[in-house]
């Protein structure tokens, strides 16, 4: 199976719907930043997520930047 279909098939059970489930977020702050993201960008306007960037800048960043790509 193509790494693809397998991101997808994986992605597919993280609804905002869910609640609380894997993203550990109610749905509608989900849903609310998905919308504030897609209006930005659809006004021409960049978007960027910042993370660790607090006393763990560096070594710890770059941990929680690649718990975020492996996602489980």
């Amino acid at each position: 199976m193509p790494i693809f279909e397998m991101y997808k098939r994986h992605l597919a059970r993280l609804r905002p719907e869910n609640g609380r489930g894997d993203i550990r977020r109610p749905g509608h702050l989900v849903r609310r930043l998905a919308e504030d993201i897609w209006k930005t960008t659809e006004a021409g306007h960049p978007v960027a997520i910042h993370i660790g960037e607090g006393i763990n800048h560096y070594f710890h960043a770059t941990l929680h930047n690649r718990a975020i790509v492996i996602c489980r």
